[in-house]
């Protein structure tokens, strides 16, 4: 049984940061990946939350390590997925991904991907910000949003990427405020 539910925003966010860990070779998906798939599919729902969009969006392709023409290549794909999203998988050549049974790991290309330490523990601080809860038999489960996962990496205790998000205007009382008191229910 998973430990967590995620959002349909929030899991295509991590789509999106395996691709990126897999594009750099890499086996574990770091924190600067899941941020990366937060500002490239979730960035109109989450900019409301700086007061100047333009400082932001630069301080965001560093922190991603988005290079210009990886960039391009993420709008291009972006751009896709909003005209043609039952074919995004065949045209860019990636098979879907699906969380593994371990809890641990997500599999995508034939690879298994672990998650950092540091994401690990994002995770389990988004948990216990997550407003809603899904009953699996006897078992509680909280379900976790961008807003909540932004909020714990922003309140990291140790997090550079948190510090530097914080620097960059991050208007936390509002963040919070949405992260713990949506005004949907999640999907």
């Amino acid at each position: 049984m998973p430990p967590r539910r995620l959002t349909r925003e929030l899991l295509r966010a991590f789509e999106l940061a395996m691709m990126l860990a897999n594009s750099r070779a890499s086996e574990v998906v770091e924190i600067s990946d899941l941020l990366a798939g937060l500002y490239i599919d979730n960035w109109e729902r989450l900019v409301k939350f700086w007061p100047e969009r333009g400082p932001i969006e630069a301080a965001m392709r560093r922190l991603c390590r988005i290079s210009p023409q990886r960039w391009n290549y993420w709008i291009e794909y972006y751009d896709l997925l909003r005209r043609e999203p039952e074919k995004k998988w065949k045209a860019l050549g990636i098979p879907k991904i699906w969380p593994r049974r371990d809890k641990k790991e997500f599999f995508v290309a034939g690879r298994n991907f672990e998650l950092s330490a540091e994401l690990a523990a994002v995770l389990r601080m988004a948990d216990g910000m997550a407003p809603y809860m899904d009953r699996v038999g006897t078992k509680l489960l909280p379900i976790v949003s961008s807003e909540c996962i932004l909020l714990a990496i922003a309140k990291g205790p140790r997090s550079e990427i948190g510090r530097r998000l914080l620097e960059s205007g991050l208007d936390l009382t509002a963040l919070e405020k949405a992260a713990r008191f949506p005004r949907r229910a999640p999907i």
